[in-house]
Order: structure tokens, then sequence, then C-alpha cells
């Protein structure tokens, strides 16, 4: 019966029991009196004023039994320490052994006082005890937790964190926690003491859920902001707090993964966040995307960024190999020139190039790789091919065809020879399809890198260095015309024009069918005012392939010879039909018009430069001056 009245007592405990140092116990039943002792927690001399110091250092516990006025008598007789006091017994889940005999105090001889002595170590400090005599039972105590070991330097942390927490510094929190969680598996008494559930519970979670808060609300104002201005700027902000996020995740992993009280909620509440944030800036970074696109997907030749933007990405591409390969490798990673650069800033538009670079850069990721240029923007440049000036459209695709290593990139910029405009862009675009799949495996390490190296100076006016690196090139693969003419241009600019002559002879015999020199000798023989050759030339070429460039060359050699007839009819007929957008048709169709004296036809044709190329009136003033 005892038995289980105390265990129904210790099953109530954390709602009955009492913080006490002392009982009262009944120790004699005399018909219906009842004697009772008191019961206290004292030190070896029986003095209760005991300290937690104290307490701690001893590697004993002990309590003073003292008569009360309830005792039978004010002192304890000498048959009392084996009858009655002999029989109480320190109850623990089981009775715990007294360490030492009983050691009772006189005063005025006699017995004031006994005191029990326990083995710290036979005693669980932090569970609830009682005694038992032979007729009675004391209620259920608890040592104070003060009395429990390291709990001044828990008690510490804990006010410590309660002020973090009302400061809500909430990342030294989570430390905290840490530090104290750590702390745990060296002390047997933390679990038991009264804050343990904050450091296992409310702490941390407050500590996650505070700091996901404070993350919240730059990430919701980056989206906002985002949505508003579309500026890349707000995608990086929105990551970064996503990595912090992450971050936190990582940082408090050490209790998100054990198996606290709230671990499970804590880790779901990370978990979302980083889900609903990513969602959120995948969306948000999808309108960002469409909208950055839309330059490209949307806009017209009409509107000047849309043309200069266009015309940037189409250089971009054209500089993007040299004599590398561009199957499976193109990319837009070429960097603008000065000049570009300057019109980027005049205008005011460098972020959003910026920005648009990263939309298709962010855009093909999304894709797999599968294409630079999404099919809205290659539907919206396939539209308006009869307004382009340059071939736009079929440099485009054919990025989109080297990326994923599709052969349709050589027809597509044999399309593109046949309406670019400029002889360098004639050069690049040769050089790209003669390098495609790859010349890599043809040449040796040494003399790849000379040819690379060659127009990387020509690209920045160093003729000697690029002639030297050409040269290099030669001697170890002789064999490659390319290499040839792009010897015989820095030879040209050097001042060296018949070794520029031969050069180009000598690529022409490597390949018969080689534009880029056929086109340097029409300028080679327009300085030299040799225009029957250029006539003779170009109509021999133009049996085989109709090439924008050479009608335009064919008919600047009609013009010079005086056969304006002809001319018309080479402008009108086939450079005008294969790219009606390029202001040097209409200057040439007014210089003929001019010289046959058609004054108003030549005004009319100047002034059609102006409706294509607004911005190039230093031109068209010269050209208007020179009307009567």
């Amino acid at each position: 019966m005892k038995t289980r009245s105390i265990l129904i007592l210790s099953l109530l405990f954390f709602s009955t029991s009492v913080w006490a140092q002392g009982t009262s116990l009944t120790v004699k039943q005399k018909s219906k009196t009842a004697y009772k002792i008191n019961i206290t927690l004292c030190d070896s001399l029986g003095n209760s004023q005991l300290n937690a110091d104290e307490f701690i250092a001893s590697d004993f516990i002990h309590f003073v039994l003292n008569p009360t006025s309830e005792s039978e008598r004010p002192y304890f007789k000498e048959s009392d320490l084996n009858s009655m006091i002999g029989s109480i017994t320190f109850v623990q889940g089981q009775n715990i052994p007294q360490a030492k005999p009983p050691k009772p105090f006189l005063t005025e001889k006699r017995i004031t006082s006994v005191v029990l002595t326990y083995r710290k170590t036979d005693i669980k400090i932090w569970a609830p005890f009682n005694f038992i005599s032979a007729v009675g039972e004391s209620a259920v105590l608890r040592f104070p937790e003060i009395f429990y070991n390291d709990f001044k330097w828990f008690n510490i942390k804990t006010q410590e964190i309660s002020r973090y927490e009302s400061e809500k510094k909430y990342a030294r929190m989570l430390e905290m926690v840490k530090e104290v969680l750590a702390k745990k598996e060296s002390s047997e008494y933390f679990s038991h003491m009264s804050f343990y559930p904050d450091f296992v519970g409310k702490w941390p979670l407050t500590a996650i859920n505070g700091q996901l808060s404070n993350l919240r609300e730059p990430f919701e104002s980056a989206n906002q902001r985002l949505l508003d201005d579309f500026q890349f700027k707000e995608i990086e902000n929105m990551s970064i707090v996503i990595r912090q996020v992450n971050e936190l995740s990582q940082q408090a992993s050490y209790y998100t993964q054990a198996a606290y009280p709230k671990s499970e909620e804590a880790a779901t509440l990370i978990s979302q966040t980083i889900r609903e944030f990513t969602e959120t800036l995948r969306e948000s970074r999808r309108q960002f995307l469409e909208k950055k696109l839309g330059i490209l997907t949307s806009g017209t030749f009409s509107k000047y960024q849309f043309s200069l933007f266009t015309d940037l990405i189409y250089k971009k591409i054209l500089r993007s190999t040299g004599f590398s390969s561009a199957k499976g490798l193109f990319s837009l990673s070429k960097t603008l020139i000065t000049s570009e650069v300057t019109t980027l800033k005049s205008m005011g538009w460098e972020q959003d190039f910026a920005d648009l670079m990263y939309a298709l850069e962010a855009d093909q990721l999304e894709n797999g790789g599968k294409y630079i240029f999404n099919p809205a923007i290659i539907e919206n440049l396939h539209q308006q091919v009869g307004n382009q000036p340059k071939p736009y459209y079929e440099i485009f695709v054919a990025a989109n065809s080297a990326t994923i290593g599709n052969d349709n990139f050589i027809s597509f910029i044999e399309s593109a020879i046949k309406t670019v405009p400029t002889f360098g862009d004639l050069q690049q675009l040769e050089t790209m399809m003669m390098c495609y799949p790859s010349k890599e495996e043809e040449f040796s390490d040494q003399a790849l890198n000379n040819l690379n190296t060659g127009l990387a100076k020509m690209t920045e006016g160093k003729w000697r260095e690029s002639k030297n690196s050409f040269e290099y090139a030669i001697r170890q693969e002789s064999m490659f015309a390319p290499a040839w003419f792009y010897l015989a241009l820095c030879e040209y600019n050097l001042d060296e024009i018949f070794s520029a002559q031969s050069r180009i002879e000598k690529a022409l015999s490597l390949a018969p069918e080689y534009l880029s020199p056929k086109l340097f000798l029409f300028e080679l023989y327009n300085s030299q005012m040799e225009f029957d050759k250029i006539l003779k030339m170009s109509s021999e070429i133009l049996k085989s392939q109709s090439i924008y460039l050479v009608h335009l060359w064919k008919a600047t050699a009609h013009f010079q010879l005086k056969q304006y007839k002809e001319a018309l009819e080479e402008i009108n007929n086939n450079c005008l039909t294969l790219n009606p957008n390029q202001e040097d048709n209409y200057f040439l169709q007014g210089d003929v018009y001019a010289a046959m004296k058609k004054y108003d036809l030549a005004k009319d044709s100047y002034l059609k430069t102006q409706v294509i190329n607004p911005f190039d009136t230093s031109r068209f003033n010269a050209k208007m001056k020179l009307l009567p």
C-alpha cells in the first residue's frame, strides 16, 4: 500500500511536488495522536543554512531531524535512534541506504537533533524523493535546481539568451542554443533544469523564426522592386537572401536534424521558406526574362534600341570563335569594343544590354542549352527579314545551330554571306564556316595559338605583331588558306603591297572559292583604279553565286567606267534585291543619277539613306552639297 502511494505521488510530482529543503514526517502513532519530526536539508554539522556551492562541493547529502511541537518530547531518547529514527527510509524509486550511521547532536546532554547522511552518487539529484517511517511518509520533495551541478553556467546562458531574445538578436540566440546543447552531452543535470524545455524548444524555434522573418522583408522588397522596375540586381538580391536561408539551414542543422521537441517544426519552417522563396524567385525571374527578352521578341527595326541591341549581339556572334570551332561551344561571351560600350553609355542603356545578356544566358540554362535565342526571338526576326540591314536572322539561327552542334550552321552562314554588307563581316563569316566543325584536330596547338593570337593583334591594330604570328602559323601549317589571307591583310596595312598580293594569290590557289581574298583584290584594284579588273572578276564570281558585296563592287566598277545604265541595272536588279536596307545602295544610286545630271532622282536616292539610318548625316550632307 505504501509503495503504491509513493508511485502515485511520483507520477503526480510535476503538479504536486514542491521545491523545498524540508518536510515533516510522522514517526510514532499512539491511539489518535500522531507524533511528527522535521526533516531538513543541512550540512554535515546539521546546519540548515546550506548554500548551493557547499552542496555541490560535497560528496554527501545530509538531512537533520528535529523534534517539533507535535513530537512526543522536545528531544530524542537514545532508544529512538534505533526504534524510531532507524526506521526512517530515504525513498527515490527505491530505498537509498545511508552512507553513515545516524549522527546525534546533544544540547545539555540531550539529543536535540540527528543527521542522516547519504552518498550523492546513490541519489539522482534531479529526481523527486520522500521519507518513509514505520507509520507515515513525508510529502514528495525535490532538491532546488540551484543545487544542480552546472546550474550557474546554464543560468547565466539563460539570462543571456533572454536578453538576446528581447533585443531580437536571433543569430546570436541560435549560436548560444548550439553552445548550450553541446554542453548538454557532458551534463547529466541540464535536462532536468527548469529552463531545459526552452533551450530544446522555444528558443531555437524563436531564433530560427526570427531570422526567417528578418530575411523575408528584404526578399519581398527586392521582389517588389524587381516586378516594378525589372532591374537585374534585384534577382541577385533575392538570390542572396535564398543563400542566407540555406546558410541558416546549415547553421540550424544541429537542431533540426536532432530529435528535440520542435526540431521537425523548425526544419519544416526552413524548408517551406526555401521552397516559397525559390518558387517566387523562379516566377519573378521568368517575368524578368520575359520583360528583358521582349526587346528581341517584340521589337522592330524602327526602334533604335532594338536595332542597336540586335547589331551588338550580331557582332558578338561574329567575334565568337576565331580559328576555334564554333560547334557545341558557341556563346555570347565576347566583350564589346570601346566604341560600342561608349554608345550604350551615351544612350543610358548599358545596364539594359547587360540585363539582356543575362536574360539570354538564363533562358539558355533553363532550356538545357538547346538554344541561345528562343523561338519567339527567331520568329520575330524571321518576320522582319525584309527590313533587316544585315543578315541578323540567318546569324541568330546559325548561332542556335552551332550551340547544339547542328550542321545547319553551314547553310545559314552561306545564306548570310550572300547578303552581308561589309568586307569585315564577310571575313569573319567565312572563317567561322571554314573552321566548322573544327580545324583544331588538323592543327598543332602551337599553330592554332599563333592563328588566334594573330587575329587578336589585328583587332588591336598591331599589324607587325599580327604578321609575325601568322608567319609562324604558316611555317607550322602551310596549307591553310585563311592564314595566307590574313597575312596579306597585315602586310597591306604595313604598306607591303606586293607581298600582300602574292599572299592573296597563294590563298586562292589553296581555296579557289574563298571570297575574302577576292574582295580584298577588289579593294586593291579600286585603290589602283583598275575597274576593268573588278568588273571582270566580279562577273566571274557571279556566274556561280549571287553575293551582295560582289554585285555592289560590280555596280561600282560600272559607275567608275561611266557605264551608268549598267550600274543602275546592277543596283536595282541585284543589290536592292539582295539587301534593300543598306544605305550604300542608295548613295551609289544617287551618285549615278548625279553623274547623269538627274539631280532630283539623285536627291531622292540620298534621302532614302536617311530613312534607313537617320543618324548617319555627315556623308548625306556631303553628297547633298554637291548637287546644284
